[in-house]
């Protein structure tokens, strides 16, 4: 029988004399009138678990239907531990669960971009980059951020930043530009010990020069030196920056020129190459001179575009490049 109709003959029994021996259990309750009272309960309870076991079929009906999905992720459990975990701080920050599943999908389909940090139109603390450029850490903010298509067909973010206008890609994020003091200072101790091992192959004697304890940029300035001087005791060279006249004042022949022109004309010639407006060329031409400057004065104790430091000094606006070119070739052969 089923349960309801095993339930439906308890309930029909009376206590009949020859037919139901009554054992005088001590729990009659009129069982004379109603039934007998172990009957009566042990009808009770199967109805009761079967609404019971009824529920239960529900619960495990939509466990399974979510078992189901869970197969269908692929995930392992351990990595559904980190998702809920994920879940739950997202939940705690105000983030709702919908924005979360947007942001995977977008991840997924190769819509999604995190920048290093927030872009600001005005310096502020929490947006500084730190950026490896001309061989110092420079400090600034992000302006900017450009996505395009990279060379390689992907998709690529071109940066640029607020004060000194330095332009990167994301490549360079973790390579010259950092989100920290310190990781930038480490890179770039990292890079000045390189360049020094690649010098030392040809001179062991330089990492034991008295020198080698000295800070990284200007271990840097004397490992470029030497380098600079073994360039130009092999052959002839175009050596620009670098402050390579000081380095290469006892180097005869050696021809030190320095090219200038009005900050008009530069102003025109940087808007043009990097697609911006005089005012943001005149404001970068005026950051990266300043840079020069300090970088030329400090290691030469020299002043930075001084004429008296140069046997050539030319003003390519009103010379003209090819003119340029053609004294400082004739000039050099006279040498």
């Amino acid at each position: 029988m089923r349960d309801q109709e095993l339930v439906s003959a308890i309930r029909r029994l009376k206590v009949e004399t020859g037919s139901l021996a009554c054992m005088g259990c001590g729990h009659e309750h009129n069982c004379g009138v109603s039934g007998c009272a172990v009957m009566r309960e042990a009808a009770d309870r199967i109805v009761n678990q079967s609404t019971h076991i009824a529920v239960l079929q529900m619960e495990i009906e939509k466990l399974r239907g979510r078992l189901m999905q869970y197969e269908d992720t692929g995930l392992e459990p351990a990595m559904c531990a980190n998702y809920k975990t994920f879940e739950d701080e997202a939940i705690s920050k105000g983030v709702p669960f919908k924005r979360i599943v947007e942001l995977m999908e977008a991840d997924k389909a190769g819509r999604l971009v995190v920048l290093p940090v927030r872009p600001v139109l005005t310096q502020s603390i929490g947006s500084m980059l730190y950026i490896i450029e001309d061989g110092e850490i420079v400090e600034d903010s992000l302006c900017e951020a450009l996505v395009g298509m990279g060379s390689n067909g992907e998709i690529n973010i071109f940066y640029t930043t607020l004060s000194d206008q330095i332009s990167f890609e994301q490549a360079d994020i973790g390579k010259t530009v950092f989100l920290t003091r310190e990781a930038a200072e480490k890179a770039d101790e990292k890079n000045a010990n390189s360049l020094l091992y690649t010098l030392a192959m040809g001179s062991s004697a330089m990492l034991h020069a008295p020198g080698y304890n000295l800070p990284v940029n200007d271990r840097l300035f004397l490992a470029q030196s030497e380098i600079i001087k073994e360039i130009a005791a092999k052959e002839s060279a175009v050596i620009v920056g670098r402050c390579a006249d000081y380095v290469l004042r006892e180097h005869k022949p050696c021809l030190h020129v320095f090219i200038h022109t009005n900050i008009k004309a530069r102003a025109e010639r940087v808007a043009k190459r990097n697609d911006i407006t005089e005012s943001e060329a005149y404001d970068r031409i005026s950051k990266t001179d300043r840079r020069r400057a300090n970088y030329y004065n400090f290691y030469t104790g020299k002043k930075w575009g001084d004429c008296h430091n140069y046997q050539m000094v030319l003003d390519s606006g009103a010379l003209g490049y090819d003119l340029c070119v053609k004294l400082i070739t004739e000039a050099a052969q006279a040498e």
